[in-house]
């Protein structure tokens, strides 16, 4: 029994001394290809992250062109209801602008029926005085 035990620690120990050797070995290989593993992930990154920041780039560009745009025409409707409000206040004012000359005129037309008939009746008063006369 203890003649397999000590062929046993043997074999672990040839087993170990084999794998840590081993990695010894390849541990320069190893760390070459995984830091060359890690630079093409991070060129491989950094070129997605290219291209993203490219596109958000586009598209905060044509955004802002989008906000100017935006902005310009709430400018140009801001003026046009400017505009329209001036319209609506210049309308409202001949309204009553005519509303007073329509006012005016119908006195004006009344005055002057109450002056036909005013004549009309001196007219016969001198009519008739002359026949009698």
């Amino acid at each position: 029994m203890g003649k397999q035990c000590l062929w046993l620690d043997y074999r672990l120990v040839l087993l170990l001394t084999g794998v840590v050797c081993a990695f010894e070995v390849d541990q320069p290989f190893a760390i070459h290809v995984d830091v060359r593993r890690t630079l093409d992930d991070s060129m491989r990154i950094g070129k997605s992250c290219e291209r993203k920041m490219s596109a958000m780039d586009s598209f905060l560009e044509n955004f802002s062109k989008q906000a100017k745009l935006n902005f310009v025409s709430i400018e140009k409707v801001e003026n046009l209801e400017k505009r329209l409000n001036s319209c609506v206040l210049k309308q409202n004012a001949l309204e009553n602008t005519l509303q007073s000359l329509t006012t005016r005129s119908k006195e004006t037309m009344n005055e002057l029926k109450e002056n036909a008939l005013k004549l009309r009746s001196t007219a016969a008063d001198l009519a008739s005085k002359i026949e009698r006369g």
